[in-house]
């Protein structure tokens, strides 16, 4: 007799084309999650680990100790900055199927990440990159050149700038 597999795999909640059930996510008004100070331990924001730090309100406006205080000219630098990391992503990713590069991989659904990381960048800001932060890199090119480029042997090498350091993987 074979024995019997102790694997379980439980149903899915919700098959393709069913309306999924999230009734259950628990999430935090907008603004309600208090943010810490730059200096606070890793014992003190542990907590974060565990809430959604939900910024904007059903209204679509920023609220909270989160708010950023972007004006509207910065919210389209950084819309500008995602889309054209998007761009470069899929440029990027036509290369390396073309065997022009050995390898890329995307950052689609994470632009935001990197371009406000990005923006945050003061000169003399140290840069370790690793995948899916082409935006970093055409925001300190943007910063040294005044051009909105990016050298396809820059994102694949890494490179050392002179108003920001960066260093490849």
């Amino acid at each position: 007799m074979t024995p019997r597999s102790r694997l379980h795999v439980p149903a899915p909640p919700a098959r393709p084309g069913q309306e999924p059930d999230f009734s259950y996510v628990q999430i935090s008004p907008a603004g309600a999650v208090n943010r810490p100070d730059v200096t606070a331990a890793a014992r003190d924001i542990e907590y974060l680990s565990d809430v959604l730090v939900r910024v904007l309100d059903e209204e679509h406006r920023a609220v909270g100790p989160w708010d950023p205080h972007l004006d509207a000219a910065e919210l389209q630098v950084a819309l500008r900055h995602m889309l054209l990391t998007r761009l470069f992503d899929d440029r990027m990713q036509k290369i390396q199927r073309q065997g022009r590069i050995s390898f890329y991989i995307k950052s689609t659904g994470e632009e935001a990440v990197a371009v406000g990381a990005g923006m945050a960048l003061q000169p003399g800001d140290m840069l370790f990159p690793s995948y899916r932060v082409s935006d970093d890199l055409l925001k300190i090119n943007h910063l040294q050149t005044g051009t909105l480029k990016a050298s396809t042997e820059s994102m694949v090498s890494g490179s050392r700038g002179s108003a920001h350091h960066w260093l490849g993987v």
